[in-house]
This record gives C-alpha cells, structure tokens and sequence, in this order.
C-alpha cells in the first residue's frame, strides 16, 4: 500500500494530504458494523460476496497485521509549505486543482460561504451562468472577492494568489456570524451593480465593436475591489450614467 500523508498540524484533527481513497476503503470494508461485501476481486474468487469479517481467519490477521506507512507535516509548518507539498503529490487519477487542494486544507466558515455565494442569484446572472461549477471553478472567483475585499490587498499580496488566498481563508475561518453576513450582503450588492451597469459585458473584455471574450479572473477581481471601495450613492451615480461609463 503506498504511503499516506497527513496535515497533522492540528493534534485532534488530522487532514488527508494523500490517501483519501485508500482510507475510504479502509472504512467501507474493513471497519464498523454494516462493511460492504468484495466485488470484481482478480483472484482469491471463492470469497466473491464476503464481508470482511467472513474471510477465513488466517486473511484477516493478515490484512490487520499489514503495514501502513504516513508521514504528517507537523505544526507550525509554513501555509504555503504544506500547500506546495500537496501539490507534489497530489497524482491520483483526476489530480485536484488548486481551489479544490485550498477546500481541502481550510474547510470551514469560509468554505460553506463561498459555495453558498457561488449559487447565488446574485453571482449567477451576473456572471451569465458562465462560470462552470465543475471543479470548484465558480468557488475560486468567490474565495478570490473575499481575498480582495477583506485583506489589504496592497499590503498582503506578494504576487504569490496561493498564499493571499489561502491567508484569507484561514481569516474568514475565524470570523462571527455577523462579519460572514457582512461579506455576504457586500457580495450580492456588487454582484447585482456589475450585472446592471456591465450587462452581458460584466468581467469580460470586448472590442471597440462590442464582441466580448470569456469571463476573466482579473476583470472580476478588479471591478470586485473598486465597487467595493465605492458607496452606495457613488454607485448609482455610475448606474445612471452606466452608457457614458461603458
């Protein structure tokens, strides 16, 4: 059995770096009372339909007295370590993406806010449904407002978005229920002033003769931060005037 990796910064609550799959069939086979019985096995086919505890004694000793090597990343290893070590081995059969390695380190508040926001009304039109939610594509440009918005983004971002999001994220995981309403009530209210001011060109780029291209991470992160630095007033006064603005 290949090595298993464990994010064992937190003494009470270790995270699987590597090995999810192994350890789910760890759980669904082998332990508790309900375990699934072995299908499809490629050889040893008279036990077909057994559950583990009906195997003949001499294999259970065997498969409990098996070896299992893990290796934890211990406290006090940098953010940007552990993510990076994530990184490298992360070589399963549908690698995760970076959003989906950032869900797994820092789930929480922050994680459940930013799939909340990703189905919003607000975020779905203005956005045009274009934004695909396989892969979690639609929680990063979330996670990335919230980096944007509740960081000093002048001081805090080195040039290194893993690490700015990740610093946010760990923030967020720390705030009341109130600081969480705030980011969600700021969230909509943009979101519904880009999609009527921009229209059908909100986060795109588009030419002199208004062909738009894609949704572009940048554009949203911009508009993002400058709505955010605007008030209410100052936001109407673009929405009035949104053709001159355009």
């Amino acid at each position: 059995i290949p090595a298993f990796y464990f994010d064992a910064s937190c003494e009470l609550e270790w995270i699987v770096i590597d090995g999810l799959q192994r350890l789910t069939a760890f759980r669904n086979f082998l332990v508790g009372e309900h375990k699934e019985r072995f299908r499809g096995f490629q050889y040893l086919k008279d036990f077909e339909g057994f559950t583990f505890d009906e195997l003949p004694r001499q294999y259970i000793r065997r498969v409990k007295e098996a070896p299992i090597i893990a290796y934890t990343v211990e406290k006090g290893t940098p953010d940007e370590v552990v993510f990076n070590i994530f990184q490298r081995i992360n070589t399963g059969v549908l690698p995760l993406n970076d959003q989906e390695i950032r869900q797994a380190l820092h789930h929480g508040k922050v994680t459940e806010l930013a799939q909340e926001l990703a189905a919003s009304k607000e975020f779905l039109e203005a956005t045009q449904y274009a934004i695909k939610t396989e892969r979690m594509i639609d929680r990063e440009y979330v996670t990335r407002f919230i980096a944007f918005t509740e960081l000093d983004y002048k001081k805090d971002y080195r040039g290194n978005i893993d690490s700015f999001l990740i610093k946010a994220m760990k923030k967020v995981n720390n705030y009341s229920e109130s600081d969480l309403a705030r980011i969600r009530d700021n969230f909509k209210r943009i979101m519904i002033y880009c999609e009527k001011i921009f229209g059908r060109y909100a986060f795109r780029k588009y030419s002199q003769e208004y062909r738009r291209g894609p949704i572009n991470k940048a554009i949203f992160e911009m508009w993002s931060v400058i709505f955010n630095g605007l008030e209410e007033q100052e936001l109407e006064v673009l929405l009035a005037n949104k053709e001159k603005f355009l």
